[in-house]
Parts: C-alpha cells; structure tokens; sequence
C-alpha cells in the first residue's frame, strides 16, 4: 500500500521521476526479500555498538532516517523507509536489544503520533456528520468481524475464539493514518475524504473495546465459549 499510494498522484509524472520510483520499487522488494530469506545476518554497525547503550539508540534510528530520507528522494513514501529500516533490524541477529533500547523512544514517538492525529480532526465535522461516521464505523466493525471470523473459521479455530478474534480485529489499524495522510499529500484524497477518513479510523479506536465487549456478550448468549 506504501508503495502504491507513493506511486501515485494528482499531477503528471516526470519520466525521470517514473524511473526513480520504480527502481527504489525494485530494491526495497529485493532488499526485503533477501532479508527474510537470509534471517538472522548481522549488521557490522549495529555489532560495534552492541555493547555502548547510548550509541545503540541513535544508530537503530540513524537507520531509520537513512532509509527514510533514500525512499524520500526516490519519491517514495519516507514511511516506507522507515517501515523498511524496521524488518531489517528484527531480522538480525540478538535484535531484542534494539527492541529494549528503544522501548523509551517508541512511548515518545507514539504519544507525538496519536497527538498530532488529534490535532488534525475537526469536531465540527464530526458533530455535522456524525450519523454518517457512526454508519461507516458499524459497516467497519461488522464487516471486518465477519471477514476475520471466516477467516479463523477456514484455518479451523472453534468458532466462539473466531467470533471473538474477528471483534478483536475490527477497528481500523493505526498504520492507515499513515496510509490517509500520504493518499492526501498526494493528492488522491480530498480534504473532505482525509477528514472523514481520519475521523472513521479516531472513532473505531475509540468504540473498539465496546465492540469486543459486545461480541463477547452476544456470544456467551449464543452458548460460544473462548478461552
């Protein structure tokens, strides 16, 4: 989806800008899939620093950047730079210090996230279209809990821990702020569209764990368990 939105646009292309983009297509599907078909290599920068804990932060987000700024000027979405810069690190060896390092930095950078969000959604247009929101918010949680239960269902789960599963992954991901906010930068959604969208994701977050109670009221009714 990265890939797809940062390919696309509201202006004409560039053939040179055609080309920068299919080719950083070409090596971010290459480099990933080397990645996960090698497992378990290990990064001589990331080796060096093992052992200074401060140092280990700033290369695992000197990557990150890096990555960022390559797919940036490759007319790339910098997300998926950073998206990549991630599954490279997990992929190598002793990995989990990364992860613990940078457990502090994460909370941060998840508090900005979720705050620049808020500050981006317009409670007039919630308070004017609120039916609306609320009916694209139950077709969301209906649909995916559908979807989802078939899903555990067709690989054999019983069905009260699919019923409960497909609740449990009815809201709106919060990866698709990101995929919104570069649809709307590229101009393929409209502010009427990003408002709406950024609004439909806010608020299936926020009624998410309502939802799940209810599922798994209505299925304790129904006689299915889960565990």
């Amino acid at each position: 989806m990265l890939i797809i939105l940062g390919l696309l646009g509201g202006e004409g292309v560039e053939p040179s800008t055609l080309l920068r983009q299919a080719c950083g297509t070409l090596g971010i599907f290459l480099l990933v899939f080397w990645s996960l078909r090698r497992g378990g290599f290990s990064l001589p920068v990331l080796e060096r620093v093992k052992a200074d804990k401060e140092l280990q932060v700033f290369v695992a987000l000197l990557l990150c950047f890096s990555l960022a700024f390559v797919t940036g000027i490759l007319h790339l979405s910098t997300a998926l730079g950073s998206f990549v810069a991630g599954i490279l690190i997990g992929q190598t060896r002793d990995a989990e210090w990364v992860r613990s390092q940078l457990d502090a930095v994460k909370v941060i950078f998840v508090a900005l996230f979720f705050g620049s969000v808020g500050i981006l959604i317009d409670f007039h247009f919630l308070l004017e279209n609120w039916n609306g929101i609320l009916i694209l918010v139950a077709i969301v949680f209906i649909g995916n809990t559908v979807i989802n239960a078939a899903i555990l269902r067709v690989l054999g789960d019983p069905p009260g821990e699919c019923l409960y599963g497909g609740a449990l992954l009815a809201h709106v991901g919060e990866f698709s702020f990101v995929l919104a906010a570069i649809g709307f930068n590229a101009a393929i959604v409209t502010d009427v569209g990003y408002q709406l969208t950024i609004t439909v994701i806010a608020v299936s977050l926020v009624l998410g764990p309502a939802w799940v109670s209810l599922i798994r009221l209505i299925g304790n009714r129904l006689g299915l368990q889960h565990a």
